[in-house]
C-alpha cells in the first residue's frame, strides 16, 4: 500500500490566526491578546500562538494517514455519504436568487437533509453556510434574499445523513462532495425591464478604481465591472471612445433591465481612463418601445 496525504489547519482557522498574528506583529509585538492556544490555554506571545496552531497540522496529517490505512484494511468498504441531488438549478431573479434541487437522494438510507453554501465574487474563496434543513423539515428549494445587487454569487449543495454511519466521528453527519454541485456560472440579482429609455443609467459613474468601497468588488473581474441599469428587454449596447472608436458591442437579450460590462474591449483589453459613450438601441418592439429607438449615455472611467 502506498498513500500520499496533504493536511493542515482549516482555511478559516488559517485566516483567523494569520490576521491575529499580523495585528500583533504590526503593533510592535504587543496587544491583540490574549490568544487562545489549541489546548485551551492562552498566551500574549503572537509567535507562540501562531506556531502552536500551525503545528496542529501535523496531527491532521497523521490522521489522514490513519484513515487511509483504515480504508485499506476494510477493503475500501468505508461508509459513504448520500449522493448529491442529480439536479441543482440556480436562477437569477429581480429580488432574489432562487435555488432548486431534485429529490433523487432522499431514498438513501439515513438521509437527513441538505446544506447550501454560498461564495461571493469568485469560487476559489471561502464558502459560507447559507441554509440547512433536516429530514423533519426537508425542502427542495431556497430563495436567497440576502444577495446584494451588482455582485456575483456561486453556490453548492450537499446532501447529509444522520451521522449514524460515521465510524470515525460518531454522530457527525457524512456529506456529499461539494464539487458535484458547485456552480461555475455567476448568479446575481436582476432588475425588471423598463419601458422608457430615459431610465437608462451607468453605475458607477464616474468609475474610479481607487474608490473600491463603491465598486462591485475588490478583486477579480468584479473590480472592473460597470452596470447598465434601466434597460429595455432587448437592445444592442455599443460602447465608444470619446473619439468615436467602437470598442465593444453587447447584445442584451435576457429580457431583464440590467446588463454588466467587465471594462474590456472586444479584444479582451482593459480600457484606460477617459470619457466613453454608450449607445443603446432597441432590437425588438415591446411595451413602450419600437425597434430602432435609441439613446446615448456618457460616462467616465478613472484608473
Amino acid at each position: 500500500m502506498l498513500a500520499e496525504a496533504i493536511a493542515g489547519i482549516s482555511r478559516e482557522k488559517n485566516i483567523e490566526v494569520a490576521k491575529n498574528w499580523w495585528t500583533w506583529y504590526n503593533n510592535n509585538k504587543s496587544g491583540g491578546g490574549p490568544f487562545i492556544l489549541p489546548n485551551g490555554s492562552t498566551t500574549t506571545d503572537g509567535n507562540i500562538y501562531k506556531n502552536s496552531w500551525v503545528f496542529t497540522g501535523k496531527d491532521s496529517l497523521f490522521q489522514t494517514f490513519r484513515r487511509a490505512r483504515a480504508n485499506y484494511n476494510s477493503g475500501y468498504k468505508i461508509p459513504q455519504p448520500p449522493p448529491p441531488p442529480d439536479k441543482f438549478v440556480v436562477t437569477s431573479g429581480g429580488n432574489k436568487i432562487s435555488l432548486t434541487w431534485s429529490k433523487s437522494a432522499e431514498t438513501w438510507p439515513n438521509f437527513d437533509g441538505y446544506k447550501v453554501y454560498r461564495a461571493d465574487t469568485k469560487t476559489d474563496t471561502t464558502f459560507e453556510l447559507l441554509f440547512s434543513c433536516n429530514k423533519s423539515n426537508n425542502v427542495n428549494s431556497y430563495d436567497d434574499v440576502s444577495a446584494k445587487r451588482g455582485f456575483n454569487y456561486y453556490y453548492y449543495i450537499q446532501t447529509k445523513d444522520d451521522g449514524s454511519t460515521n465510524d470515525i466521528q460518531p454522530g457527525v453527519p457524512l456529506v456529499s462532495s461539494m464539487y458535484y454541485t458547485m456552480t461555475n456560472a455567476a448568479a446575481y440579482l436582476r432588475r425588471p425591464a423598463e419601458n422608457n429609455l430615459s431610465a437608462i443609467r451607468v453605475v458607477p459613474n464616474p468609475y474610479n478604481i481607487s474608490a473600491m468601497s463603491i465598486q462591485y468588488g475588490s478583486y477579480g473581474t468584479s473590480a472592473n465591472k460597470l452596470e447598465f441599469f434601466g434597460l429595455p428587454p432587448f437592445c444592442m449596447i455599443k460602447i465608444y471612445t470619446e473619439t468615436g472608436d467602437l470598442i465593444r458591442t453587447i447584445n442584451h437579450v435576457n429580457g431583464s433591465g440590467d446588463e454588466s460590462w467587465d471594462s474590456k474591449t472586444s479584444s479582451g483589453q482593459i480600457v484606460v481612463s477617459g470619457l466613453y459613450i454608450a449607445y443603446f438601441e432597441v432590437t425588438q418592439d415591446g411595451s413602450g418601445f419600437k425597434k430602432g429607438d435609441n439613446i446615448i449615455r456618457k460616462f467616465i472611467i478613472i484608473r
